[in-house]
């Protein structure tokens, strides 16, 4: 197979209705080096058909058995043949210039591992676009990428060296993919530039609790040694476990992780909501447990 330098690859799951958008933003490029993988996971709707009326040949299809969006993944890594990857989800979209300002930061820094860039995120929960880069992206354990799929390039050889995907992971995924990317000290560049487009959906693995809390349990057990030398980054883990854990009933996991949160931050103030809210939520079990029997 003829070498190119990017290859897109695009997991996707019943979004037919959608995935034209994302499509039609790729082929828009001003940047032509690339191709395009659609790791169809399992879809039963007419997402082949709606692949299959684009005569164009960077567009690859590929069907596989449903086993989720890390498999797909990776399952798309495997057939590419792009010097750098990067991972688009169906539902989102990118402007013309994607692809040249990753060659562009390419090109200018020399050697390259990773990519980054910023996004928009466009929802009916903000009045205006909101942009999310880098240096802002406080929010999660990583601040020095977006981490989203769409906001950055990778190396091929360097993400084969870090594993691809973990197929074990419902939620976070590239959260804990950018951790091992961290653990392997990349050469990373940025393009200063904000050319993905994220649009949040209803029932996007973030929306449910269950997988964010045992994907997070699992992440932070794997990954122990390096959240433990990263304060800032455990005690972020530490309050997502214990909010889920509410959220989940399991309160008892959730102390446990409250009590190592407030050992690191004794005077922040939402974990002593937090201790109230769980002291009522026990005794309104044992009530309920009582009134039952």
């Amino acid at each position: 197979m003829k070498p190119t330098l990017f290859s897109i690859i695009i997991p996707t799951f019943n979004r037919a209705n959608v995935l034209q958008k994302a499509i039609a933003s790729i082929l828009a490029q001003q940047f032509f080096d690339y191709e395009i993988i659609i790791v169809d996971d399992g879809s039963t709707d007419h997402t082949e058909q709606v692949i299959l009326d684009y005569k164009d040949s960077r567009i690859r299809y590929i069907k596989k058995s449903n086993g989720g969006v890390c498999s797909a993944r990776n399952l798309g890594v495997a057939q590419s043949k792009g010097e750098y990857i990067v991972f688009l989800d169906s539902d989102d979209a990118v402007s013309t210039e994607w692809l040249l300002n990753f060659n562009t930061a390419i090109i200018k820094k020399g050697t390259v591992d990773i990519v980054c860039g910023g996004m928009v995120v466009k929802s009916d929960e903000y009045p205006k676009s909101k942009l999310v880069s880098p240096s802002d992206n406080g929010k999660g354990a990583i601040r020095w990428a977006v981490v989203s799929a769409g906001t950055f390039a990778v190396k091929k050889s360097f993400l084969m060296l870090t594993g691809c995907y973990d197929e074990n992971i419902k939620y976070g995924e590239n959260m804990e993919l950018f951790i091992r990317f961290k653990i392997h000290n990349p050469i990373v560049a940025y393009t200063n530039s904000f050319d993905f487009t994220y649009y949040p959906s209803d029932d996007g693995g973030s929306k449910n609790a269950r997988n964010r809390f045992t994907s997070n349990l699992y992440i932070f057990q794997k990954h122990a040694s390096w959240i433990e030398s990263e304060p800032k980054n455990k005690f972020v883990y530490l309050n997502i476990l214990v909010v889920d854990g509410i959220m989940l009933k399991e309160y008892k996991k959730a102390l446990g992780f409250l009590f190592k949160s407030m050992k690191m931050k004794p005077f922040y103030v939402k974990n002593y909501a937090r201790l109230v809210q769980l002291f009522f939520n026990y005794i309104k079990t044992d009530l309920l447990a009582v009134a039952t029997k």
